[in-house]
């Protein structure tokens, strides 16, 4: 009787082990599940915000983007217009690449702003190893008749290099280059053939194609020469005439009787390339003062940026 009850106890013992070992396992296995869940739980919330933020970030850098391309430039030009039966403007920061123009480019009479496309015609065979600027001309080297065509504004040594050269040849280039606009009809100061008609033209969209491509190009050698040549210019009566005298300006000026033209690249914590052509301007004075004011308002708009023998 005594080991029946003993084998009984032992049975139930057996049992109840046998329960016991299942309960903890299960009790294990909820545990891996819950960890298993919480760490799924947890990386899927990491990850979410690691998008969401991602999201955020290309978002807002989108949108500064956006805001830099579109914000715009404006300008006061109402004196320029006030001066000027035809008006002809353009302001380009060449590193924001934000601009105003009056976008109405047609041939207009160049003045001495034909002066730039023929200086570019010399470098360019200067380029080519055709020419050097040590070569005499009418007993004057090409670099000082050059400087003289630039920075004095001098009608002789234009007219010695247009002959030296040849209207076609220059002309030719002229178009090859893309300065479709741009053309030698006449000599300087030939009264004669401004009475038949024969004008000297340019056009904004070439001035605008031609100091853009100077400053792009600077550091070839045959542009740091230009460049070194414009900014040598004596007459400051527009563009630079209101600008701080610190300020780097390479322009060329051109003026007739009802004419008054600059173009230049200002030297701004964003440099800028700055286009004024005109005609039927009635007060020359007027005018000038007009550009002045117009290149020192883009001067100002550039350094918010940055933080951001007659008259030819």
């Amino acid at each position: 009787m005594k080991n029946k009850w003993m084998g009984l106890l032992l049975g139930i013992i057996g049992v109840l082990s046998i329960l016991l070992f299942f309960l903890v396992k299960q009790k294990e296995n909820n545990k891996e599940e819950t960890d298993i869940s919480t760490d799924v739980t947890m990386t899927t919330t990491m990850t979410t915000t690691a998008i969401e933020e991602s999201l955020t970030t290309t978002t807002e850098s989108s949108s500064d983007a956006v805001e830099l391309v579109s914000e715009p430039l404006e300008l006061d030009t109402s004196k320029l217009q006030a001066h000027a039966v035809d008006l002809y403007y353009e302001v380009y920061f060449l590193d924001s690449k934000r601009h105003v123009s009056s976008q109405n480019s047609v041939a207009t009479p160049a003045a001495s702003v034909i002066k730039l496309f023929i200086m570019d015609y010399i470098y360019h065979l200067v380029a080519q190893g055709s020419i050097t600027m040590e070569a005499s001309i009418e007993g004057e080297s090409l670099d000082a008749l050059t400087k003289r065509m630039i920075q004095l504004s001098d009608n002789q040594a234009t007219n010695v290099l247009i002959n030296y050269f040849s209207m076609d040849t220059l002309n030719a280039y002229f178009q090859k280059s893309g300065y479709s606009d741009t053309q030698l009809q006449r000599l300087m100061l030939d009264e004669t053939a401004r009475s038949q008609g024969l004008e000297n033209y340019t056009s904004l969209d070439d001035c605008v194609s031609y100091l853009k491509k100077l400053y792009e190009h600077k550091d070839q050698l045959v542009n740091q020469a230009m460049l070194t040549i414009l900014k040598g210019q004596t007459i400051q009566t527009k563009i630079p005439s209101q600008l701080p005298e610190t300020i780097e300006v390479a322009n060329k000026t051109g003026e007739l009787d009802t004419v008054e033209n600059d173009v230049g690249i200002v030297f701004a914590k964003e440099p800028f390339v700055i286009v004024v052509l005109s005609n039927g301007v009635k007060v020359p004075q007027q005018m000038r003062e007009a550009i002045g004011e117009f290149a020192s308002a883009a001067f100002n708009a550039a350094n918010e940026t940055s933080e951001i023998g007659g008259k030819e």
